[in-house]
Order: structure tokens, then C-alpha cells, then sequence
């Protein structure tokens, strides 16, 4: 493919991309709402695993192309570029500070949680090489960790041990939709 073609599909696919995030946006709150499960907890997991499924894929692909740089790269790339994004987020929240706005439990323990993954990744980096049939056993600890730690997230959400100090600048989570009989959202008002 050549420049112009290739910079043709980036322009229309980026537009395709924006279009169904904003509407993904909606209905993932709406998700949050009919199924109880909340804001956060969609956010963290449903949303981010949709942002994160082409890295996930590039660095699977990768990965078996026999490219490891460009997979861990890339996923590791992918950490800083969402968390640069949560500045731009935090920059069109006029209101107040983002973080200061969507403060929650489930979300406090959703940052310590990738503060230990990341860490454990360094942690890896720099140990010994140790594999079992080409795989590092710590590459399953990471996803078990990651497991244990969501589930740990939600069974905390219904009770959690710290509440943050809501003020003026505090949104809550309000259910904004629910179920009629006919399953159809609607807004509550």
C-alpha cells in the first residue's frame, strides 16, 4: 500500500474509531446502569478490554512472528499512551479535577492494581531467565493476578473498607437507565 492510500485509510478509520467511542461511551453506561455492575467496573474492565483488544492482538501477533521487542513495546506503549490520554480526558473535564470527580473505591484499587502489574513486570524484566517450554511462569501469574484482582475489586465495590471524601465537585454514579417490561432503556428522570 502506498503513502497516500495508507494515509487515506488512517484518516477515515481514526474518524470510524471516534464516531463508535462516543457512542460506545453511552452505552457502556447504560450497561453500567441495567446490569448493575457500575461505572467503574465497566470502565475498567469492559471498556478498557475493547480499547485494548488491537495491542492485545498486535503483541499476540507479534509475539508469534517472533518480534518480542515490538510486543512488549507495544503493549507497554499502549499503558503510557492510555495514561497520557487521562491527562487530555482530564484537561476537557471543566468542571473539576477528573480524578477528583470520579473518585471511588473501585477506581482507587483499579490504579493500585496496575501499579502492581506494571511493577511486576519490571520485576521480571530484571530476574533471572526462567522459562517452562519457552514460557516465563510468571506470565500466568500475571493473568491470575489480574483475575483475582478484579474479582477482589468487585467483591470490595459492595463493601468497601475507605470512602472518598465527596464534595461540590464529586459526581456520583446515578442509574440513569432502566429496564421497562418490553426490556427497552429508557432515561429516569
Amino acid at each position: 500500500m502506498d503513502l497516500p492510500a495508507a494515509t487515506i485509510f488512517f484518516v477515515i478509520f481514526t474518524a470510524v474509531i471516534g464516531v463508535a467511542g462516543t457512542r460506545l461511551s453511552k452505552t457502556a453506561d447504560q450497561f453500567a446502569d441495567l446490569t448493575g455492575l457500575g461505572e467503574a467496573m465497566v470502565g475498567g474492565v469492559l471498556i478498557g478490554s475493547i480499547n485494548s483488544l488491537a495491542g492485545t492482538i498486535t503483541s499476540i501477533t507479534a509475539a508469534y512472528q517472533d518480534y518480542p521487542e515490538l510486543a512488549v513495546s507495544n503493549a507497554v506503549g499502549g499503558i503510557l499512551a492510555q495514561t497520557t490520554f487521562l491527562a487530555f480526558a482530564d484537561i476537557s473535564y471543566k468542571k473539576a479535577n477528573l480524578e477528583h470527580a470520579a473518585a471511588s473505591y473501585p477506581n482507587l484499587m483499579y490504579g493500585t492494581l496496575l501499579i502492581i502489574m506494571l511493577s511486576f513486570i519490571f520485576l521480571i524484566t530484571f530476574s533471572p531467565e526462567f522459562s517452562v517450554k519457552g514460557t516465563n511462569p510468571a506470565s500466568i501469574l500475571m493473568i491470575i493476578g489480574y483475575i483475582a484482582g478484579v474479582r477482589m475489586i468487585w467483591k470490595a465495590k459492595r463493601r468497601a473498607m475507605w470512602i472518598p471524601k465527596s464534595t461540590e465537585s464529586t459526581v456520583e454514579d446515578l442509574v440513569l437507565y432502566a429496564e421497562d417490561g418490553g426490556l427497552s432503556k429508557k432515561v429516569l428522570r
